[in-house]
């Protein structure tokens, strides 16, 4: 899912000692400088980015040598409040340790080599059907029934979990030196969920959603997202706000004591 940003990870994130032929290996080592991209179908995004193959100990020791090496270290890059570790940890791993930033979580996972690769638990979805279409948002919260209680919290709440979730995990629109979201791509999304938005609306049984309810989702999970990922450009939408207001102000201040003060008799209606 993350493979190209796992290549750059550094090896000792790991929390393993490498070596290269039992000479210790330093820990800002780059993994991509040591393994190669994980073989895996589009179907299936919950498998390791990386492979690198050597020699464990069964301890900390991960040793890379010519000859005979009987396990492989797995690096898999996870999107960050994945609902559970399991779609990306594999059966028949003898060890484990879990890194995570700002941005998403790193798994790294030893077994045996010559042993397939199954996971512990697929996800449900794929890529392909990974997110919930207009018509399951329809169903999950009963829009399609009559004088239904709408909990519209927990809808924003929901749409709003999705709509991170699309944030840390797309792989398009992503700067390849620092590995973050382009601006641009991340307007994109955003008026991709508008879209959603009112597909939803289309779909609901009586009167459709408000321009307030899209506002107010914009609000709660779009802003404070901005504001995390990109906080120069919050910045300056906020200043630039700011400068928009004041001026308002002015310009209401200055038709209040405009021509209609004293010594500016009001125009005659003729």
């Amino acid at each position: 899912m993350f493979t190209n940003i796992v290549k750059d990870l550094y090896i000792g994130k790991s929390k393993l000692n490498i070596r290269f032929q039992n000479q210790i290996i330093e820990p800002e080592t780059i993994v991509d400088s040591l393994g190669v991209p994980y073989p895996k179908l589009k179907e299936y995004p919950t498998f390791p980015d990386y492979v690198v193959i050597g020699n464990f100990d069964g301890k900390d020791i991960f040793n890379i040598q010519v000859g005979e090496n009987p396990h492989m270290l797995l690096i898999t890059g996870i999107p960050k409040g994945a609902k559970t570790l399991d779609w990306y940890r594999v059966k028949e791993a003898i060890w484990s340790s879990y890194y995570e930033d700002n941005y998403r979580g790193y798994l790294f996972q030893v077994q045996d080599a010559t042993k397939k690769v199954p996971l512990k638990a697929y996800p449900l979805e794929t890529i392909k059907d990974k997110y919930m279409e207009a018509i399951d948002y329809v169903k999950l919260f009963k829009l399609d029934q009559e004088n239904y209680d709408f909990k519209r919290e927990e809808f924003i709440s929901e749409l709003g979990k999705e709509f991170l979730d699309y944030c840390q995990t797309t792989t398009i629109g992503i700067n390849p030196k620092t590995h973050k979201l382009y601006y641009y791509r991340f307007k994109e999304i955003i008026k991709n969920f508008e879209s959603k938005f009112w597909a939803i609306s289309k779909l609901k049984v009586g009167e459709g959603f408000t321009q307030n309810l899209w506002n107010a989702f914009f609000a709660t999970q779009v802003v404070p997202l901005r504001a995390k990922m990109f906080p120069d450009i919050q910045q300056f939408i906020e200043k630039r706000k700011k400068e928009y207001l004041n001026e308002q102000d002015k310009k209401q201040s200055t038709y209040k004591k405009g021509s209609h003060g004293k010594g500016n008799p009001r125009p005659s209606r003729q």
